[in-house]
């Protein structure tokens, strides 16, 4: 779910409560997409929006993808 981003010299109150009130909803800007490689063990993702403490959402968006998340083989 995307959120409303107030800028860094928005004044006006009540976009800065909506973004607030988004937030303490649930939404975020916090997503991206990543391509594991055939064969290889492991693949870093470099992004400001994830860090150790993140939990990413897999989604499969092929049918080997979702063999391999049917399977139980992928790890986080």
């Amino acid at each position: 779910m995307t959120a409303y981003v107030p800028g860094i010299a928005e004044t006006d109150l009540k976009k800065i409560i909506l973004a607030l009130q988004q937030l303490a909803a649930g939404r975020s800007n916090a997503v991206g997409s990543v391509t594991l490689a055939t064969g290889t063990s492991t693949t870093v993702v470099a992004d400001r929006n994830c860090s150790a403490g993140s939990t990413p959402i897999l989604t499969a968006t092929t049918a080997a993808a979702a063999a391999e998340l049917g399977n139980g083989t992928i790890y986080v």
